[in-house]
């Protein structure tokens, strides 16, 4: 006799249940994730239009960081994170394209100065119609090396924007105000 489709859904889903708790004799355990956040000198970037103007009229669009999720498998070599980021772009009076290209850099401060301790990828934002904002997401995933018996927990994982020193500049003085 077949159960009714409802009761074999939460038939499977007792059983997962149950083998995740160790029901059947196997204990199922998570392991951290590192902890990921935004650097506070480059969570913005505004563009502003060549030229010397630096005022509202000026700015051809700017982008933020919304959020950033991660989820972590290990393995007997490390632990694989998947990095999924939020991000929202503002077109600025000044932009006449209706898009925005812009790079981001996620990082491993651990790994600080070898070259390979951050990488840099490229987004592109487009302004359909009269729309002004438009949401991105992105995912990366990384791989960090970690010896037998040690957790990603004390990693970090950093995120910020690529920004000249002029742009980091500007996000000093905002942030002051």
């Amino acid at each position: 006799m077949s159960l009714p489709r409802h009761l074999r859904t939460a038939s499977a889903f007792i059983a997962l249940i149950a083998a995740g708790c160790g029901l059947f004799g196997k204990t199922v355990t998570q392991q951290p994730c590192p902890r990921a956040g935004v650097i506070p000198e480059a969570a913005t970037l505004t563009k502003f239009r060549p030229g010397p103007g630096r005022d509202l009229t000026d700015i051809l669009f700017e982008v933020r960081f919304t959020n950033i999720q991660t989820t972590c498998k290990y393995d007997s070599k490390g632990v694989k994170v998947d990095l999924r980021l939020a991000l929202v772009v503002e077109r600025g009076p000044a932009d006449r394209s209706r898009k925005a290209e812009f790079e981001y850099v996620v990082g491993i401060p651990r790994f600080q100065p070898l070259p390979e301790w951050k990488e840099a990828f490229a987004m592109k934002a487009e302004f359909p119609g009269g729309q002004r904002r438009v949401g991105l997401s992105d995912e990366v995933e990384l791989r960090i090396p970690l010896p037998a018996g040690r957790s990603a927990a004390d990693d970090e994982i950093v995120v910020g924007f690529q920004l000249t020193k002029d742009e980091i500049e500007f996000n000093r003085r905002r942030r002051k105000r």
